[in-house]
């Protein structure tokens, strides 16, 4: 993909992951003196909605378990999701003024041996990214004066994520449709399904009850290689999240999960089976 950028620079060092949305795997990088955009320029290429790279500021507010850790041990172990190369660049990006500690509003002067304590947030200015999804369109099923009802197509966020801000459901939709949503639950990015937005924060409010009163429920409906086995299936077993990049495993430190399949269908010239899922 080549594009071009208005001129514009700021410090980071050189920065490198990958990433692979179905069959499609890019190289994204952050460098020193890398010309970006001040605001992201969307564009569609090869049946793909991207975003140039941008400045962007963003803040991180430290959490109970993050105390007394020095600002490169976070860098190097719960923040890596931002790229490898950082914690061994904190104080330096500190020193620059790319990186600010901060508690409340007062900014904090902070050598490199500081542990970070509740209370206190980091301001990191960096180059954004972004991941590039499918140009496919949200079809809108319902829309009310409180509701906003799609059917959220495979390869989309529901909501901002690392490497997803403006390539998002919320984002997309409020861009298109001129007002604020908020967003009521959430489907993986893999996901296609529909996702409930509310238009309003009471609507939000009144939802919220209704999921913690659990009178409602979510139902999937998925296609699987195979027979799946008549009647009731129920898989339960304790599912832990990969903060780093999103992919969820069956692991003994894991969250209690459980699923009910059914058979829906089966499909003998394909040999899959459409099963719900509860």
């Amino acid at each position: 993909m080549r594009y071009a950028l208005p001129q514009s620079t700021i410090c980071l060092e050189l920065i490198t992951s990958v990433c692979s949305m179905n069959h499609l795997e890019i190289s994204l990088f952050k460098v020193s003196f890398f010309m970006v955009s001040k605001r992201a320029l969307i564009y569609e290429e090869d049946g793909l909605r991207c975003v140039t790279p941008y400045e962007r500021s963003f803040e991180i507010r430290i959490k109970e378990r993050w105390t007394g850790k020095t600002i490169a041990e976070l860098f190097a172990g719960d923040f890596r999701f931002l790229g490898r190369g950082l914690a061994g660049s904190a104080f330096r990006l500190l020193r620059d003024g790319d990186l600010k500690l901060a508690r409340g509003r007062k900014e904090l002067r902070v050598n490199e041996g500081h542990r970070v304590a509740p209370g206190e947030s980091l301001w990191l200015k960096s180059i954004s990214v972004e991941n590039p999804i499918p140009a496919t369109p949200m079809e809108i099923l319902v829309e009310t004066d409180e509701f906003l009802a799609v059917d959220k197509p495979c390869g989309l966020p529901v909501h901002e994520c690392v490497g997803y801000y403006y390539n998002t459901c919320v984002k997309i939709l409020e861009a298109s449709r001129g007002y604020h949503l908020f967003p009521l639950h959430r489907l993986d990015r893999v996901t296609s399904g529909i996702v409930v937005f509310a238009k309003t924060a009471n609507a939000a409010r009144e939802f919220e009850q209704v999921q913690r009163r659990r009178s409602a429920n979510k139902t999937y409906i998925a296609r699987v290689s195979g027979r799946c086995t008549a009647g009731e299936v129920v898989v339960a077993a304790p599912l832990r999240v990969d903060r780093t990049d999103g992919t969820v495993s069956i692991s003994e430190d894991g969250r209690p999960s459980l699923t009910r399949i059914s058979l829906m269908k089966y499909i003998p010239d394909m040999d899959e089976s459409i099963v719900k899922c509860i």
